[in-house]
């Protein structure tokens, strides 16, 4: 899914490009706040 929304992204129309972005953006956005929750939960406060 995420090889056809880059190729969307590069190759596409400027309608299908933006639906290409939107998976991609996700899964960007996803896997931060996994990773910002990861850190979050092995790291100690003080």
């Amino acid at each position: 899914m995420l090889g056809v929304s880059a190729g969307l992204v590069r190759h596409g129309g400027p309608v299908w490009r933006s639906l290409g972005v939107t998976p991609l953006s996700a899964v960007l956005l996803g896997e931060g706040i996994w990773a910002l929750n990861t850190i979050a939960d092995t790291t100690s406060p003080m």
